[in-house]
């Protein structure tokens, strides 16, 4: 239910983006186009960072939480749309307050899905070992909720925004977001311990100017809030910004391993109860996240490579394939080959 009130929440923003950057903000096909491509690459990227945190250090529950409170704050900043922008002696207008809380608004969302997206993929292959014959339909079930999310979001809030305003259809976003994460937290007594952080006692110690290593992990989360900010405004530059952070980060993730003692745990065989059982093998493999890096670096790569040579990109973006996958190259988009 928490992935699909978030699915529901992300979509219908989706749904609305090109629309609100072309009617209200009077923004260019070319320009939205870039736009949107940009905060569809940063989405996709962003949980490789946020699982690598919650794995090796915060834990998945934490990591959600967190995560969706920065949604929550994000989709409800959408809301405040502010004046539509105008023409003005063949120049557009925008108010700049509101310009910059979009953009805001837009980094909160962003940084919420590093952290959310990766780590309660995790949980759900976590509350079976993988002989469990529940396993495959506690994953179906949670598929569906997914794409049960997206496909009401997508009408909903498209609808709400084009028929009543957009605060209506962003509103209505943000609303799914707070009832997911209210399910969590009301759920999280059902997990039993699926989640929990590798080594519970570190994250209290003092690591950095009296802060203790979760809270610094929170402070640096709105710092990246901060950084994605400004990144989202220099939509040329991001390909090559996100081909160096896949650098340092796959430089990174031989050299910080994750703690031992939660990388195995022996639990019993399924019960013929309908309790959660968690998987007995929770650990990350470097080989595969270090690819799964080098795959986000490649196609940021392609991004800003062809990126260079836009034509007009497409201001009626429907397809359902990630803008992350997609050269805006001409018109309409083209998938990478």
């Amino acid at each position: 239910m928490t992935e699909m009130w978030e699915r529901f929440s992300y979509y219908g923003m989706r749904a609305l983006l090109i629309l609100y950057l072309t009617k209200h903000f009077l923004f260019g096909d070319k320009d939205a186009g870039l736009l949107y491509g940009s905060y569809a690459s940063l989405v996709y990227a962003t949980p490789v960072l946020g699982g690598l945190i919650a794995d090796r250090y915060l834990g998945f529950k934490k990591a959600i939480m967190f995560g969706a409170g920065l949604l929550v704050i994000g989709h409800f900043g959408m809301a405040f749309e502010g004046p539509p922008s105008t023409i003005v002696d063949g120049v557009v207008v925008r108010d700049s307050l509101y310009e910059q809380a979009f953009y805001l608004s837009l980094a909160f969302i962003i940084v919420g899905v590093g952290f959310l997206k990766s780590s309660i993929s995790t949980i759900v292959g976590q509350l079976y070992i993988e002989s469990d014959p529940r396993r495959d339909a506690g994953f179906t079930i949670f598929y569906m909720g997914i794409n049960i999310g997206a496909f009401v979001a997508t009408l909903l809030c498209a609808y709400l925004g084009e028929t009543y305003g957009w605060q209506y259809g962003f509103g209505a976003a943000g609303i799914g977001m707070l009832i997911g994460l209210a399910i969590f937290i009301h759920g999280d007594k059902y997990l039993e311990g699926v989640g929990a952080p590798p080594e519970s006692a570190n994250l209290s110690k003092p690591v950095f100017a009296g802060l203790s290593k979760e809270w610094f992990i929170y402070l640096s989360g709105l710092i990246a809030v901060v950084g994605v900010w400004q990144m989202i405004q220099s939509s040329s530059d991001l390909g090559i910004l996100l081909v160096l952070a896949g650098f340092v980060v796959t430089v990174w993730l031989p050299m910080s391993k994750r703690p031992d003692a939660a990388s195995t745990r022996n639990l019993p065989e399924p019960a013929s109860t309908g309790a959660f059982i968690r998987s007995d093998s929770i650990s990350v493999s470097n080989t595969n996240a270090g690819a799964a890096v080098w795959l986000v670096a490649v196609i940021a790569a392609r991004m800003s490579i062809n990126s260079l040579r836009v034509g007009t990109a497409a201001a009626n973006v429907t397809d359902p394939i990630p803008a992350v996958l997609m050269i805006p190259v001409g018109s309409p988009l083209e998938p990478l080959p």
